[in-house]
């Protein structure tokens, strides 16, 4: 087996705790074994490469994630004919103990996502949410303003949980038939975008269902049409940030209601109350 490295922590991943990179592998690119103190998130956003460890070698393809614990034995090669893009979140875990809701996101992550094997981003949102979170953490690596170290550590935090759902989310999928890991697809989409407009047609589309039939099982399913659904779950939020906030425009917002005369018309018709009521009748309990 070649010679292993093992090489030193970046002086300022052991202190903050959290560092970003991006690197194209170009053709023919190898790289000398090497082992980390830290954790190592691996996302490819273009390209292909492979991850060679001292028994196996793992291929990545374009929108696939790995996750490298530390100590891990490894480098990166690509023999594909064209680059590939990678982005790294590198984080070391002792540096979070301190803060103890950041020490849970990180431990319950490394419980449930798998550990050395491709991870494959295929919904479309989500995806998006990925390659967001990282690439803001590199935004404020960059930049370093005031405050970019807690602007960085809440991405990574984000970025965690989000995988750490997605993870057991397929878990809880795998039990399902394929008809029913799509449906339930599309409910998960509509719960993460309910601060967007939602169209019926693109949850149907996530459901690989026609118009027509998507709301026929969404209505068996759950009981209600798709805009009942909808309609309780953005009050339901907005509730929740009422009480939280005080601040009736920023609640309609929050909850996906664009115009503040309708989310008025609605709440009430829901509630019975304004939201300005609402707030002063929960104020004291």
């Amino acid at each position: 087996m070649p010679e292993i490295s093992e090489r030193a922590i970046n002086p300022s991943l052991r202190e903050k705790g959290i560092h970003t990179f991006e690197r194209f592998l170009s053709p023919g690119f190898t790289e000398p074994y090497g082992l980390f103190e830290h954790e190592r998130l691996c996302y490819t956003r273009h390209g292909r490469s492979s991850l060679i460890l001292p028994d196996r070698t793992i291929a990545i393809s374009e929108n696939q994630l790995i996750y490298i614990p530390s100590g891990t034995a490894h480098y990166w090669e690509n023999q594909s004919d064209n680059s590939a893009m990678q982005l790294f979140v590198c984080f070391y875990p002792p540096a979070l103990k301190p803060f103890k809701p950041a020490a849970q996101a990180i431990q319950q992550f490394q419980r449930i996502f798998p550990r050395l094997t491709s991870y494959d981003i295929a919904d479309a949102h989500r995806k998006a949410g990925i390659f967001n979170s990282i690439r803001l953490m590199r935004y404020e690596q960059r930049r370093a303003q005031v405050s970019a170290d807690a602007m960085i550590w809440a991405q990574l935090i984000e970025l965690l949980v989000m995988l750490t759902r997605a993870r057991q989310e397929s878990i809880e999928h795998e039990a399902l038939s394929s008809r029913e890991r799509t449906f339930a697809r599309s409910l998960e989409y509509l719960r993460e975008q309910l601060h967007e407009p939602l169209q019926i047609k693109d949850l149907a589309e996530i459901a690989v269902l026609s118009y027509r039939r998507y709301t026929q099982i969404f209505k068996e399913k759950t009981g209600k049409t798709v805009n009942q659904y909808i309609r309780e779950l953005r009050i339901e939020q907005a509730k929740t940030r009422l009480l939280e906030t005080e601040n009736i425009l920023h609640a309609s917002i929050e909850a996906g209601f664009g115009d503040l005369a309708h989310f008025y018309r609605v709440f009430k018709a829901a509630t019975g109350l304004t939201p300005r009521k609402f707030i002063a009748s929960n104020r004291n309990l």
